[in-house]
Formats: C-alpha cells, sequence, structure tokens
C-alpha cells in the first residue's frame, strides 16, 4: 500500500515498479502471494484469536477508495462486496475508538499540491484541497482501511516474540 515517496515534483518508487505497480498491488480477480493476517473476532471487534499464513488471495474487485465509499454509500447496493466493506467500515469504527481511548495520537492533516517552477522544479505556490463532505468520506473509507493495516502490525510483533512468523 505505501509503496512511493511523493515529493513536490515527482514521486519515487521505494521498490522496482515490476513490485509496486503489478506484483504487489491487488487487482480485482487476479490471485496474489500474501502472507495474511488471520482474525477470529467477535460482532465488537474483541479479537478472540489471530493466526499467520501464507496464502493466495484474489480480491473481488479492484477499487479506488472513491469507488468503495460510493458502494458504502449506496443503500441499493447490498451485494456480498457492499455488505462485507460496510461491516468491516462498522468493526474499524469500534477498533479506531479503542486506540484513541487508550491513549492513540489523533492527527489531522489536509492534502496539499504543489505548484512547481517548470525549470528549476522549486515549489512557487502551495494549494490546499477543500474538505468537501465527499472528500471527507473518502479519506475516511482511506482512514478505515489504514485501520486495519495500524492493527495487524500491532499483532505481528506480539506472535513474532512467540517463535510465530
Amino acid at each position: 500500500m505505501f509503496y512511493k515517496l511523493l515529493l513536490t515534483f515527482r514521486r519515487i518508487d521505494m521498490v522496482p515498479e515490476l513490485l509496486s505497480s503489478n506484483l504487489c498491488s491487488l487487482r480485482g480477480n487476479e490471485e496474489r502471494f500474501a502472507f495474511s493476517c488471520v482474525w477470529k473476532m467477535t460482532k465488537d471487534a474483541e479479537i478472540l484469536s489471530t493466526r499467520f499464513h501464507k496464502s493466495i488471495i484474489r480480491s473481488r474487485a479492484a477499487m479506488t477508495y472513491e469507488m468503495a465509499q460510493n458502494k458504502i454509500d449506496d443503500p441499493e447496493d447490498n451485494d456480498a462486496l457492499a455488505v462485507s466493506l460496510r461491516h468491516l467500515l462498522r468493526l474499524s469504527k469500534i477498533m479506531k475508538r479503542r486506540r484513541v481511548e487508550r491513549g492513540a495520537l489523533v492527527l489531522a492533516s489536509s492534502e496539499v499540491r504543489f505548484d512547481v517552477d517548470s525549470e528549476t522544479a522549486d515549489p512557487i505556490d502551495v494549494q490546499a484541497r477543500h474538505m468537501t463532505s465527499h472528500f471527507c468520506a473518502i479519506h475516511y473509507t482511506y482512514r478505515y482501511i489504514y485501520m486495519e493495516y495500524v492493527c495487524a502490525n500491532c499483532h505481528v510483533p506480539r506472535h513474532a516474540g512467540q517463535g510465530r512468523p
């Protein structure tokens, strides 16, 4: 998910393009090798058990954050993917609330755009993106997906110290 560094005038891939834009990218209905963190949870997002294993995964769809948010927001869309997304959103909100209650740092930041000089590539202006309600909703979809990464990253050290991967 985080394979690049964005600068004011260009993007620097942290891994070779073949990995960042192909082999490590989730693509709809394509199998990908993965190392999975699987949780058994209650409906209240209490983790009952954690398992790590090598896996082959197949994403149901390749979606942007906006596409995912639109599926969540559409009351007429009740296919399996929309239901799953809504369920994950509900669980991630509970998990985020718990992290904040336990003292997690909450940072708010705006998305910015830089205008750069075409000859020197020096930044000459910066513009903040206006936070429309639609943008805020998409941003929330990004945050709940990110919350799942955070939770997985918190569980890895607990299990790695027990002689597991």
